[in-house]
């Protein structure tokens, strides 16, 4: 379909509503006034993992503009946030701006903004168009930058054919689409809600009672507490643990002792002939153990792919550990893939009685999240360090109890793969209808 809807739109006009580019209808990345604002005025923020996929939604982080000033992004109320980079891009990670908190907000540098110039365009119907799985195939072939951190061009969305009915029209395209959207998007948020829900059940299995989510601003500890540990008051704040209070009710061992952590790294020479199989953390899915592959070419690689992962070993992200971008590796067992350096590789099993499976799930828990959190450091993309992670605790149930969580989780697996295969397949038709309309046939 993108030959027919962009290259002979393009050349031949055979829409009776070609209109020129987009960039004749819409300004890319525009300079927006900031100097109302002072170091200390809240902005809104959002982090490109705060935009949800294919659905125009989005979701606001405050902080003060001191903080996002230098290096960020600046867009307004009605403006198109488009993700530049792959594979967020590949994804389909945009949205329409609606209300903010805040009258200016501030994202990652790696969307594009797109405003609007004329009243002829309505904004939501570009983001039905750029939000296609054959435009968004045919952005990657303007691909620029290393390896890894390679971007869709501005003059790529300059540049596409502005395929523009009357007003009216946009807006009724959009309207029948977002009608089907949201239905489809119960389906997904159905899926994504199978997963969120392993937690409790894994409370329940253990009867870890589930312990309120209001962290206490106020608080104070002994001093022998803190002596020869950590003085960050955020570790010893009791939100954190109250949770790992409740895993020590039962059997429990730290993670270094559950698990070994292998170093196994890679001189990006051997193993393969011109590319290979890489996995960065933004190749993750959050708490969903499942992952995708970017295949790079060797003189290509990113400086961080050095890590070799086999089959069955657990890869934990070390930047904002909280997440869970936590997977399982699937591969045979005689062949390798290769990690970002932004991951630690459990490896070898320490203990007889824990399966790997269960460590998996374990490890997206979220009383254990949580600890990745209390031992990070920094700001706004706190870390952990192997050594941290080595000393989260883990609870031990017997194996019979290991394998009703693993069994669980496969279940909710299945089940949301099926609510997301269907919600795909269905938004697929709803949009092959939108173009249909929009090509006059």
């Amino acid at each position: 379909m993108y030959p027919f809807y962009l290259a002979l739109v393009k050349k031949y006009k055979l829409s009776p509503y070609a209109n020129g580019v987009l960039n004749d209808h819409i300004e890319v990345n525009p300079k927006t006034d900031c100097s109302v604002l002072t170091d200390e005025s809240d902005v809104s923020f959002v982090p490109m993992t705060n935009v949800q996929e294919k659905n125009n939604v989005v979701s606001y982080d405050s902080v003060k503009y001191k903080t996002v000033k230098n290096g960020f992004t600046a867009f307004q109320r009605d403006d198109l946030i488009w993700a530049k980079i792959t594979p967020c891009m590949q994804n389909g990670k945009s949205c329409i701006v609606g209300d903010m908190p805040t009258e200016i907000g501030f994202g990652s540098t790696e969307f594009h903004v797109l405003r609007k110039r004329n009243e002829k365009i309505y904004m939501p119907f570009v983001w039905a168009i750029l939000s296609n799985e054959n435009v968004l195939k045919a952005a990657q072939a303007t691909f620029s930058g290393s390896a890894g951190q390679q971007r869709v061009s501005a003059s790529f969305i300059e540049n596409f054919p502005a395929v523009l009915p009357e007003y009216s029209m946009q807006v009724r395209l959009v309207a029948e689409l977002e009608e089907k959207l949201n239905l489809l998007t119960s389906k997904f948020r159905q899926a994504d809600e199978l997963l969120a829900g392993m937690s409790s059940f894994i409370h329940s299995v253990l009867k870890m009672n589930e312990i309120s989510s209001e962290k206490p601003m106020l608080f104070a500890v002994q001093k022998k507490a803190v002596a020869g540990v950590r003085i960050d008051p955020e570790y010893h704040n009791p939100f954190y643990a109250r949770r790992i209070a409740e895993i020590r009710k039962q059997p429990f061992d730290m993670l270094e002792n559950i698990v070994e952590f292998s170093t196994e790294s890679w001189n990006q020479k051997d193993h393969f002939n011109e590319a290979f199989p890489y996995i960065e953390i933004s190749n993750v899915y959050l708490g969903e153990n499942k992952y995708d592959i970017s295949h790079i070419n060797i003189s290509d690689a990113p400086s961080r792919a050095k890590m070799i992962v086999r089959n069955g070993d657990i890869i934990v992200s070390t930047t904002r550990p909280h997440r869970g971008a936590i997977a399982t590796i699937k591969c045979p067992d005689d062949e390798i893939q290769i990690a970002s350096t932004g991951f630690c590789v459990l490896r070898e099993l320490k203990r007889k009685d824990v399966l790997k499976e269960y460590l998996q799930w374990m490890l997206l828990d979220d009383y254990v999240l949580l600890q990745m959190l209390q031992r990070s450091s920094g700001g706004n993309y706190p870390a952990i360090v192997s050594d941290e992670l080595k000393k989260i605790v883990i609870p031990i149930p017997d194996i019979d109890k290991q394998r009703t969580i693993c069994d669980e989780a496969k279940r909710r697996q299945k089940q949301a793969e099926t609510l997301r295969l269907e919600a795909e397949q269905e938004w697929s038709a709803a949009k092959a209808q939108f173009e249909k309309e929009l090509l006059g046939e």
